[in-house]
């Protein structure tokens, strides 16, 4: 393509700004969509030997969407049944390490233990997708203002055209040898050879002809001259036996130790010099580096093109799909190595002589939906008469009653206090033992807390009727306000927290994320358009936005790049806010109860009962349906106990020994866990 015909051309909803790289099967481009970001667009070009096969693209690409992580960038769209099919990820602007190393010289260790925390993690996400990297080298990493980056895509070619960028050093010993095809041992060679550049400055396996390079590479000896006593974990990981190097979730783990609590977020953990190199190759308008908005000046053809690096949609080999035999259990191995998200033993060996019997039962309680609250100590639920009710979590006794306003959001109970909407859209915070009011704030709406702060989002109308959401941080003892942000559009609410960071969605498609501390802006993302937010606010577990459907589909995106991770499709017309735990997510749809994993999308189980939301605990789901509480194990469904109401039961609510529901007739439950 002649150098100005890409400005005239557009893929799927993508304009063609300028060529910017080669991928695994075509030319990358940097595209611009309708509204104003920009994308790094592969394009497959029609081929003598006819189009790709379309399973083998639908497959490569079905993978692709379940690459989730912060140190990868991530699919937005593709077209596999177009004439040139084509993909579109993220465009991240930066400095590959290659160049920096080149231009700055080695780096500090701690430095490099952080890019090792980066990279490990960047691995981690590829190969829970079950895919493996195969072509890691410092020429394939790219530092940017918000990171460092590794590509995982590209779209697979034909035999023949399988290669890689990779220079002599990086490649394993088996796959120089021809012992075994590309697996997840050979992407932790890569990262242990790719580190150790980072340190030294020097090729791993020095430098001469790549004949004498391979040799020295299946031979097991590295240039480690002048590397650190600090660094055993990179030596490790160049093991001429794939069996003897450690795996992705243990290099996690022991980079982390050895970084000492920094993590490979923004620029500042680089050498300075690097930092400053980094920084200067994002164009104006680029913010975290994530996506750009097109406000402001368009970066020219020659930055583009010889500026700053950027993160190429698939070099050369890019991620191979993982093979039979030695790559399929490397990546079983890794996901069962994260036992330590999972609940520990089964959860009927928690279960006690009480279990699933009533404790006590009072008359203090609304129609079902609405779903009470305890802190161990104190329980508290609106009734439909117009009060709140206070009691004491050990019998049901009647602390005291206060009128209130019944919203849409329930009463919240957290150690001394009981949050609860008052007269004219206050939030009040009365004393939980005597129900005196402690503080007011003059805006009522979705609650979250975190330690001592508590999180308020709110929307109120300006004086042309146009309604305006806010999100508020509070001193949860004096009701102070900390900080105050509001974003521009209406928000859904409540809020979720997830890593120091509160979340909520605008009405507008628009997920934004606040440093919870300070409240500054860290993420503003939009989510697919095929997305249609149900009233129900997203919940965000791991750096993943769980969002309900108002089409009855739960999908799961990248909380702070609004890409898809997967859709999770129901019979359902409509779907409960979900709940999390342990690497599973829990949504209930009219009728049934479904277990889905947070990785994939995959449907674990589906419970043929409750379709409101559940509540999880220890490795125990809580399911009210038809009159009746179910504990069911979370790992697999299978019932524990049941409970028998007289009527109708609403949502359950749990503290550390107790499961509370809410009937029909006005009563609530104190049920043994």
């Amino acid at each position: 393509m002649a150098d100005g015909e890409a400005e005239h051309r557009t893929v799927g909803s993508y304009r063609l700004v300028a060529p910017i790289g080669a991928g695994g099967l075509g030319t990358v481009h940097l595209g611009r969509a309708q509204d104003g970001r920009y994308a790094a667009v592969e394009v497959c070009p029609p081929r003598a030997d006819g189009p790709v096969p379309e399973p083998a693209l639908r497959g490569h690409l079905e993978r692709l969407r379940h690459v989730a992580g912060a140190f990868t960038h991530h699919l937005l769209a593709s077209d596999t049944e177009a004439p040139e099919p084509w993909l579109a990820c993220t465009w991240l602007p930066g400095r590959t390490l290659r160049d920096v190393l080149g231009r700055h010289g080695p780096w500090p260790v701690a430095s490099a233990l952080v890019l090792g925390v980066a990279l490990a993690e960047g691995l981690a996400a590829i190969h829970r997708a079950g895919l493996v990297h195969g072509d890691l080298h410092p020429g394939n990493v790219l530092l940017t203002a918000s990171g460092p980056r590794t590509p995982a895509f590209g779209m697979p070619g034909p035999a023949e055209a399988a290669g890689t960028t990779a220079p002599p050093g990086y490649l394993p010993p088996e796959i120089l040898t021809g012992a075994s095809p590309p697996g997840t041992a050979g992407d932790v060679f890569a990262l242990g050879a790719t580190v150790l550049h980072a340190v030294t400055g020097r090729a791993p396996f020095g430098d001469g002809p790549a004949h004498e390079v391979h040799h020295r590479a299946v031979l097991g000896e590295p240039d480690v001259v002048g590397l650190s006593p600090e660094l055993p974990v990179v030596t490790a990981c160049l093991a001429t036996r794939p069996a003897d190097r450690p795996g992705v979730p243990e290099l996690v783990a022991e980079f982390r130790r050895c970084a000492r609590g920094t993590e490979p977020y923004g620029a500042d953990w680089m050498p300075a010099a690097v930092a400053r190199d980094v920084a200067s190759a994002a164009p104006p308008g680029a913010g975290s580096g994530a996506v750009t908005t097109g406000t402001g000046r368009r970066p020219s053809r020659r930055a583009l093109l010889t500026g700053a690096g950027v993160l190429m949609v698939g070099g050369g080999l890019g991620a191979v799909l993982v093979g039979r035999g030695g790559g399929t259990r490397d990546v079983e191995d890794e996901r069962a190595g994260r036992g330590s998200e999972r609940p520990s033993g089964k959860a009927a060996d928690r279960l006690t002589e009480r279990s699933g019997t009533a404790r006590w039962v009072v008359h203090h309680a609304s129609e079902p939906g609405r779903r009470p609250s305890s802190d161990g100590r104190t329980v508290a639920v609106h009734h439909e008469d117009g009060k709140v009710y206070v009691m004491d979590a050990a019998d049901g006794t009647l602390r005291w009653s206060r009128p209130t306003v019944i919203g849409p959001i329930p009463v919240r109970v957290s150690g001394d206090f009981v949050y609860a909407s008052g007269g004219g859209d206050n939030l009040e915070a009365r004393d939980a033992s005597t129900g005196a009011i402690r503080w007011t704030f003059a805006q009522e709406g979705g609650q979250a807390q975190l330690d001592d702060t508590l999180y308020l989002i709110a929307n109120r109308y300006d004086f042309r009727g146009d309604e305006h959401g806010i999100v508020f941080a509070l001193d949860a003892q004096t009701g102070d306000t900390r900080w105050g942000w509001e974003p521009g559009s209406s928000l859904l609410s409540p809020p979720s927290l997830d890593d120091g960071v509160v979340y909520a969605l605008g009405t507008f498609g628009t997920l934004y994320g606040w440093d919870a501390a300070s409240g500054k802006l860290v993420s503003q993302a939009s989510i697919p358009d095929d997305v249609y937010p149900s009233d129900q606010s997203p919940l965000v577990v791991d750096g993943a936005a769980f969002i309900v459907d108002s089409t009855g589909v739960l999908h799961a995106v990248e909380a702070r790049y609004g890409t898809r991770r997967w859709t999770y499709r129901t019979e359902a017309h409509s779907l409960a806010r979900p709940v999390a735990s342990g690497g599973t997510v829990y949504v209930g749809a009219a009728g049934s109860l479904h277990a889905v994993s947070a990785d994939t999308g995959r449907q674990l189980w589906v419970y043929p009962h409750s379709g409101q939301a559940p509540a999880v605990a220890d490795g125990t789901l809580y399911v009210a349906h038809d009159g009746e509480l179910h504990a069911l194990d979370a790992t697999d469904g299978q019932e524990l106990w049941t409970y028998q109401g007289d009527a109708d039961v609403s949502s359950p609510a749990t503290d550390t020994e107790h499961v509370y529901v809410t009937d029909a007739d006005g009563r609530l439950h104190c049920v043994y866990r």
